[in-house]
């Protein structure tokens, strides 16, 4: 019996070369970071041999992206979230994933997007005391 040729599920589209090419890497530096061959990084990139988990995780730590990212966002996406383009350039400089999210809980904690703040602004809550016209005077 002849030996059959393997069916890989489809995957569907990925972002995987988008992302490799928005950093400025090439795929022989990206195998050589995930101590793999070039002709891995093509084909998972192209689809014709499924990515592993492992894989996607490791790259999307080297693109400064979410595994999320590299499978359903394109880097050049104009409406990717804001939240999404922080979260690249922070652990793009190597910021700490555990830090990345206590940093995101904090911008969340201060920052409010147009639609809520736009709201708050019209109505402003009743604990809300007027700014205090009395000068402040420093003691001598």
């Amino acid at each position: 019996m002849a030996p059959r040729k393997k069916k890989w599920p489809p995957n569907g589209p990925t972002f995987l070369a988008e992302w490799r090419e928005h950093r400025g890497y090439t795929q022989i530096q990206v195998a050589e970071m995930l101590d793999v061959s070039h002709t891995t990084i093509g084909r998972m990139e192209s689809g014709s041999s499924p990515y592993q988990q492992h894989y996607i995780e490791a790259l999307a730590k080297i693109y400064g992206c979410t595994p999320a990212d590299l499978i359903s966002v394109s880097p050049n996406d104009a409406t990717a979230s804001t939240e999404g383009k922080l979260r690249g350039a922070l652990l793009a400089f190597g910021v700490d994933r555990d830090e990345l999210d206590q940093v995101i809980r904090i911008i969340r904690t201060y920052v409010v997007d147009d639609a809520a703040g736009e709201q708050s602004e019209q109505t402003p809550s009743e604990d809300q005391s007027p700014p205090s016209t009395r000068r402040r005077v420093a003691a001598p």
